[in-house]
């Protein structure tokens, strides 16, 4: 049985007047920043508290500085859970509390040297990861473990620069804890967890830690975020993989949740943040993260993290600018699948040429190898 999710009214806030946090600093996305800027859109706590939890460009620090700036700046607030999602954690400072205490000490827990504690270095890239327990290399210190994270990104070779973002993990031999961390490219922690194994008894133990219930309860309702997006646009997501639950890259934007009128308000009395979604279309990749040369439609998960596409289409992605178009209602249908049968013919004949060129050349270098 579901309850209507209620924010009174007093914790509104636009933003204007507050020195300590500015919102939109927070945001994942720039563009959808500044649109609610200039129309100068309302948020409250809970979803000031949503944004600074959801953003990947802030530190760990930052966040706590925000939180407790929420803590000071607005009244408290009841955030009621769903009769099946529950908490013992019902009010906003109270979760942001249990938040920011659980963060330092696990943050105190990782950094402090430990007997029988090993270290390991992760680095994400666009399309691989590195871990040095690949090479066989643990460390003793957090230290020790970030100095080498260092000088793989200062190797010669370029697919070990610029990562997306680190990882510096601790394990405790023998012991079921550990410990691990997201760090920016420059080595600034934004996240800090505490692992367990997955057993029935540290499953039962995690779901009801007050922590868990924290973060559940900040993630626990809908609510309206104005986007400059329409439907036909071409948008991106940057998110690095693994921090969010969609994939990163290019999509043409079908819909998104608050488009339709009854969808939204069933949401803003029922949903949560999974159903702060958008629709689009993407070309589709193999396991292998190739191109596979198909445009299917994906669900976008939290789709205030949009962005407007700015950089030129390369490959199979240039379809994506025709079908824009056509949803855009510039170019109508028979004139799409034209423009479609030619590129895919192109797309062949190219590909006819290089496998001739390939072959010309192993033909060559056989033929320079007979002995007539």
């Amino acid at each position: 049985m579901y309850r209507k999710r209620l924010i009174r009214s007093d914790t509104l806030c636009n933003n204007k007047g507050r020195n300590e946090l500015n919102i939109y600093d927070f945001f994942n996305s720039p563009d959808v920043a500044k649109h609610c800027k200039s129309i100068g859109h309302v948020f409250n706590g809970p979803e000031c508290a949503v944004f600074i939890m959801q953003s990947e460009k802030r530190t760990l620090k930052e966040k706590h500085a925000a939180y407790r700036a929420i803590i000071r700046e607005f009244p408290d607030t009841e955030v009621p859970a769903e009769e099946y999602n529950r908490t013992s954690v019902t009010s906003l400072h109270q979760a942001l509390k249990t938040i920011i205490d659980f963060d330092e000490r696990n943050l105190e827990r990782l950094l402090k040297p430990e007997p029988g504690a090993v270290y390991e270095a992760q680095l994400c890239y666009k399309d691989h990861f590195y871990r040095s327990f690949q090479d066989e290399l643990l460390f003793g210190t957090y230290e020790e473990a970030m100095a080498h994270a260092r000088e793989i990104t200062n190797d010669e070779n370029e697919c070990y620069k610029n990562p997306l973002y680190m990882g510096i993990s601790k394990n405790l031999l023998g012991r079921p804890e550990g410990f691990a961390a997201y760090l920016t490219p420059d080595g600034k922690i934004q996240e800090v967890t505490a692992t367990c194994p997955v057993t029935p008894e540290h499953l039962a133990a995690w779901y009801e830690s007050p922590h868990r219930e924290a973060k559940a309860l900040v993630s626990s309702f809908y609510f309206d975020v104005p986007v400059p997006f329409k439907t036909g646009d071409i948008v991106e997501i940057l998110t690095a993989p693994g921090r969010n639950k969609c994939e990163a890259g290019v999509y043409i934007l079908k819909d998104l949740c608050r488009d339709d009128p009854k969808k939204h308000k069933r949401l803003t009395q029922y949903g949560d943040l999974n159903d702060m979604a958008a629709t689009g279309y993407c070309v589709s990749k193999n396991r292998y993260g190739d191109s596979a040369a198909m445009v299917e439609a994906k669900t976008i998960r939290f789709y205030p993290d949009l962005l407007h596409c700015r950089r030129e289409l390369e490959g199979d992605e240039q379809i994506l600018k025709y079908i824009s178009l056509y949803m855009q209602g510039i170019i109508d249908l028979p004139s799409l699948l034209k423009i479609q049968t030619h590129y895919q013919l192109d797309k062949k004949l190219r590909s006819l040429k290089r496998d001739s060129a390939l072959e010309s050349a192993l033909s060559l270098k056989l033929d320079n190898r007979l002995p007539y």
